[in-house]
């Protein structure tokens, strides 16, 4: 006590700053103390949560088993009742889904056919499908994801209705169910999409139909045409996996697109499928279109090369680029030797120069 004491009158005693500063510790003390405290009960508060977790979790998945493995009809209506009493329950609800997500993963066949009807008869997918009217994305993409793992094709038109969501990670989902419930009928929400689709999206989209034995694809002629240029672009990768020749006449049309990308996208596409007939109508207007569209028709010719194309390769072996300047003189060389040979090899263009002495050692 006198230590107190004899400090209280240190501090009463002291300059106006050095009673500041004294509160000044006295508060930051008191604080460290508290988040001390908070963190010590926060800790002791997800432990406790954590061991409520898994009791439930161990608990559920015990039923579910005897569920799945049981021969008396009357002992799964048994389990059936407590899951159905439990699931009113939030925390033993989410407990239960979890479980059988779990469990879903780890069987296959008549057990996960089982658990598929076990979903719905627990009716679990109605609080999926509340969750589509949330605000939280998070809590979107939970349902949806939910309803696309348990396969609940009843509420595809619901699940639509976002298909342009202000967020993409929701719009990411509601593609990822529409494709791997309803396979290339899915892909039908691209009628509807005005967001973009990230290349990413539609890499993931096309990776997920490529696991499907049926191969009937609709018609993408409505989609190359589309005013989305994400839209356009994924049916031209559409057009390339699964070789749709026929759509050439297509093709063309975007050749004279607004926008770059899908130019150049339909050029390699066109490479693809060797469709020689967009080869005229590129080099009537070369010299108006990008330079990696000019890169990437040079990269055709080589594999769709025709003599009569020998006026417009000579005409370009001098071009400032040096990339179009290297492939005009490769395909030179490789369709037209004589020609090639008799080309100025005192130039004062340092480039062409560098690459014929390359291409002649």
């Amino acid at each position: 006590m006198n230590y107190i004491h004899a400090l209280e009158n240190y501090i009463n005693n002291s300059p106006l700053f050095i009673q500041v500063l004294w509160s000044f510790c006295f508060v930051l003390l008191f604080i460290f103390i508290l988040l001390v405290f908070l963190h010590s009960s926060l800790r002791g508060s997800l432990r406790k949560k954590e061991a409520i977790k898994k009791k439930y979790s161990e608990k559920y998945e015990t039923l579910l088993i005897q569920y799945l493995y049981s021969e008396e009809v009357s002992e799964q209506q048994k389990i059936v009742r407590l899951l159905n009493r439990d699931s009113g329950n939030n925390f033993k609800r989410n407990s239960i889904v979890n479980t059988l997500i779990k469990l879903k993963d780890e069987i296959s066949g008549e057990l996960e056919v089982a658990i598929l009807k076990l979903y719905d008869d627990l009716n679990l997918d109605t609080f999926a499908i509340s969750k589509l009217k949330s605000k939280n994305p998070f809590r979107m993409i939970n349902g949806i994801r939910q309803l696309n793992i348990f396969h609940v094709k009843s509420v595809h038109a619901k699940i639509l209705e976002h298909v342009n969501h202000e967020d993409r990670l929701v719009r990411k989902e509601v593609q990822l169910y529409l494709v791997k419930l309803f396979q290339f009928e899915g892909l039908f929400f691209l009628d509807k999409l005005e967001a973009p689709l990230s290349e990413w999206n539609q890499i993931q989209l096309l990776e997920i139909l490529k696991k499907f034995d049926n191969q009937d694809i609709p018609d993408v002629t409505a989609w190359l045409k589309s005013t989305n240029k994400f839209v356009v672009l994924f049916a031209l990768k559409l057009v390339r996996v699964y070789n749709l020749y026929e759509k050439e006449k297509s093709l063309i049309d975007l050749l004279s697109h607004e926008d770059q990308k899908v130019r150049l996208e339909t050029i390699i596409t066109a490479t693809h499928l060797q469709q020689l007939s967009i080869k005229s109508v590129i080099i009537s207007k070369f010299e108006d279109i990008s330079l990696e569209e000019q890169i990437a028709f040079l990269n055709f010719l080589k594999i769709a090369y025709e003599p009569a194309e020998v006026d417009f390769i000579h005409t370009h072996i001098y071009h400032t680029d040096f990339d179009i300047k290297r492939i005009a003189l490769d395909l030179l060389k490789s369709n037209h030797k004589e020609l090639y040979d008799s080309l100025d090899c005192n130039s004062e263009d340092k480039d062409f120069m560098k690459i014929l002495n390359f291409m002649n050692a």
